[in-house]
């Protein structure tokens, strides 16, 4: 790890890759949960950046799904589903930190739920 107090110093310990994948997650409350979907920033074995309008809380637990893009014996559709904590959230983007990972066969995504590309989410006035 850097040293924190070196600006521009990388202080995490697995490198992350820029990666842009359509994402949707969800909050892990028994009541009340948020949805929402966006586009993966950067991902690594321990974490990812989402570029997506969300009104999270650091500390939150969430369940993202990301469409992957490598088919299953070259036919069948994945996710990478992954479980874990928000460390760093503003109103668009968010990182968390995995708790768990794993990778399932793709479900049909819920109707109703708006994508937003990254360009989307940026302010040009």
């Amino acid at each position: 790890m850097g040293n924190p107090a070196i600006p521009g110093v990388e202080r995490r310990a697995k490198p992350r890759y820029p990666i842009d994948l359509v994402a949707r997650h969800r909050t892990l409350h028994k009541r009340a949960a948020q949805m929402g979907a966006g586009h993966t920033v950067n991902l690594s074995s321990h974490g990812m950046l989402v570029a997506a309008p969300n009104a999270l809380h650091v500390g939150e637990h969430v369940r993202v799904s990301v469409d992957w893009p490598k088919q299953l014996d070259g036919h069948v559709a994945l996710q990478l589903v992954v479980e874990g904590r928000v460390v760093r959230c503003d109103p668009a983007v968010f990182a968390i930190a995995f708790h768990h990972y794993e990778f399932r066969t793709e479900r049909k995504p819920n109707a109703g739920v708006q994508i937003f590309a990254p360009q989307d989410l940026i302010d040009v006035g």
